[in-house]
């Protein structure tokens, strides 16, 4: 993925309307469930830092997607992982898990 597309979602993650976020994050999730190079770019580029802002305050459906990408970013290997915790998603993931919908859990306990 380019420089320009990735930019380009994070702008949508961010400006985005709800439906353009959606779609950004369905997006996301796709690219990093790909292989490690791929969960790197995403990473490389700080954009847990708008998936976290979905998690906290998206549409039921973005938050579920969010909760894919996230799986799919932190189960390659122990740096994942870490950056996941750095960026203090467990927080929200368990905010979720106590008072999200049942999709919402479903999506966040993978």
């Amino acid at each position: 993925m380019t420089a320009s597309i990735m930019e380009r979602l994070i702008d949508e993650l961010k400006n985005g309307t709800n439906e353009k976020k959606e779609n950004a994050v369905g997006i996301i999730g796709n690219f990093s469930s790909i292989d490690e190079n791929q969960r790197d770019l995403v990473i490389q580029y700080n954009i847990i830092e708008p998936l976290l802002e979905i998690l906290k305050n998206g549409t039921n459906e973005a938050k579920e997607s969010v909760a894919a990408s996230i799986q799919n970013l932190s189960n390659n290997d122990d740096n994942q992982r870490d950056l996941v915790i750095l960026y203090n998603i467990i927080e929200p993931l368990l905010e979720i898990l106590e008072n999200g919908t049942d999709g919402t859990k479903e999506a966040v306990a993978g």
